[in-house]
């Protein structure tokens, strides 16, 4: 295997993003992660609510299927971020 040595002045310079577009991307990433937050705790908090109303009511497990959806979802929410 040859190496070769690239000579400094044949890089590209890259210019760096200007001020306002870095901002612009900070605030809408901001945004989506305030909405998906939103999104998750408004589900937590009728988690019970939408076990009592979908699943039976003679099964004990009905809050427990509502909240373990509430568990995949933030188990697959994580796993995007590794």
């Amino acid at each position: 295997m040859k190496s070769a040595l690239i000579p400094s002045s044949s890089l590209a310079y890259v210019q760096p993003d200007s001020t306002g577009k870095v901002r612009r991307v900070v605030l809408a990433s901001s945004l989506g992660n305030t909405l998906e937050i939103y999104d998750f705790t408004v589900y937590s908090f009728f988690a019970v609510i939408i076990g009592q109303l979908f699943f039976p009511a003679d099964s004990s497990l009905a809050s427990l299927a509502s909240l373990a959806s509430l568990m995949m979802a933030l188990l697959t929410f994580a796993a995007g971020f590794s």
